[in-house]
């Protein structure tokens, strides 16, 4: 059917329903999801070596895979560069075994909420290679929240969360020379890596709770406004 409004987290997902012939009558309206409790500016990276996080399941369609075939290529472009993985999933007694055997890789498991939080903090970018389409990834929102930009695959609603060389770097899916481009991109940013968590921290304040709520609140006293009227 068409309801009144249709609200889509992301231009994306709305796109592919149109484009379907879904809600042919309806007003539509993209609000992104809320990021979580925003933290405090970071002024510099907690370690000088830059530390690279992978945060979510280990599945082959997220691209951690991907992500650690290409890791050692990037050791010699990054010196001193470590890669945590937190999570778990099908592939976690694989990635353990491949992990055991490279250095500079550490692999956590699964973590406390908080303790995820916590390494968001501590990284310089969060890397989100997913093969699959995502709608609006939660890791590169909850990441920014912390002030930490993201490199991630330019597929589904994820490039709509940042914004090339501002708040992080993007990479066509399952493309190892691209993921690779894009690490190097973001080593060689690190000067420069203030500025890109400013902007990830501002591009998370643009998308708070309240505001959120603000955008609901605006539609559907609209809606009411014209059923009285």
């Amino acid at each position: 059917g068409s309801p009144d409004v249709v609200i889509s987290p992301s231009r994306f997902l709305l796109d592919a329903h149109l484009g379907l012939g879904f809600f042919p009558r309806s007003r539509t309206v993209v609000i992104p999801n809320p990021a979580p409790s925003l933290g405090s500016r970071r002024v510099t990276l907690h370690s000088p070596l830059p530390t690279f996080l992978f945060a979510g399941q280990l599945e082959p369609h997220k691209g951690i895979t991907d992500l650690l075939d290409v890791w050692p290529s990037i050791t010699g472009t990054c010196p001193g560069a470590t890669l945590e993985i937190v999570g778990d999933g099908s592939s976690t007694d694989e990635i353990r075994r491949r992990v055991q055997k490279m250095t500079g890789v550490v692999a956590h498991g699964r973590l406390s909420p908080d303790a995820v939080l916590g390494a968001m903090r501590r990284a310089a970018f969060i890397v989100v290679p997913s093969r699959i389409v995502e709608n609006a990834p939660s890791v590169i929102t909850e990441g920014m929240a912390q002030g930490t930009p993201t490199i991630a695959s330019r597929i589904g609603g994820s490039p709509e969360l940042g914004q090339e060389g501002v708040n992080g770097f993007l990479f066509e899916p399952g493309d190892p020379v691209a993921l690779v481009a894009a690490l190097r991109q973001a080593c060689a940013a690190l000067p420069r890596w203030r500025e890109l968590s400013d902007n990830a921290l501002r591009s998370a304040t643009e998308r708070t709770s309240e505001r959120h709520l603000a955008s609901l609140i605006q539609i559907f006293t609209s809606l009411f406004m014209s059923s009285r009227a």
